[in-house]
């Protein structure tokens, strides 16, 4: 059985979010290297905003998942299994 189409969106949300607290981190990363370390505190608590957002947005999409599935999960936890 597949994911549905809408749980599956909202997972691409959650990795584009997540994609983008790495690339912060990154940056942060070279920001203290470069001595920067005011705004290398800066740009890691948005990247740790942004990591948080992209848990959120799978829960959501996990409970849609549910919510369409009458609450009950029928499908596995890995989308190649099913």
């Amino acid at each position: 059985m597949m994911r549905s189409k809408e749980g599956f969106a909202v997972r691409q949300l959650a990795l584009n979010a997540l994609g983008e607290s790495i690339k912060m981190f990154e940056v942060a990363c070279t920001l203290i290297r470069q001595g920067n370390k005011k705004e290398a505190f800066r740009l890691w608590r948005e990247a740790r905003k942004q990591r948080t957002n992209s848990y959120r947005i799978v829960a959501e999409a996990d409970m849609l998942e549910r919510a369409l599935r009458g609450g009950h999960w029928l499908g596995s936890m890995n989308p190649e299994l099913n």
